[in-house]
């Protein structure tokens, strides 16, 4: 399965946006360990996954461990642009009491430059 992982990095926030449809167990500790290496060294990571549309079980699992890793890290992370329906799943496994979401990647950005009070990196 093809994706497109960009990443935007800078000295306090990565910004990583994943462009596929279907994350699923072929390719999500490969994605998720690309973006983990991109956020070493940085305060934080926002995660825009606007272009999917299925997340299956196992890449929910790998993205549950990413959080951790990065919390271990020392890295405040928040996973931007979930569609309606996967909001709908987060909410139902209540992933949101162990990671933060926000409604898009530019609300993501804004929430981890106010959670740690840094500049906002340039756009």
């Amino acid at each position: 399965m093809d994706y497109v992982v960009y990443l935007e990095p800078s000295d306090k926030i990565v910004m990583a946006r994943v462009e596929l449809k279907y994350l699923t167990a072929d390719v999500a500790h490969q994605i998720f360990a690309e973006i983990l290496q991109a956020a070493r060294g940085t305060q934080a990571l926002a995660i825009d996954l606007a272009t999917v549309d299925f997340i299956d079980s196992t890449a929910i699992g790998e993205l549950v461990f990413l959080g951790k890793k990065l919390r271990n890290g020392g890295i405040a992370c928040t996973i931007a642009g979930l569609k309606p329906h996967l909001m709908g799943l987060v909410r139902m496994m209540r992933l949101e009491t162990i990671m933060h979401f926000s409604e898009d990647a530019d609300a993501g950005i804004k929430g981890l430059v106010n959670k740690l009070k840094i500049e906002m990196p340039n756009s």
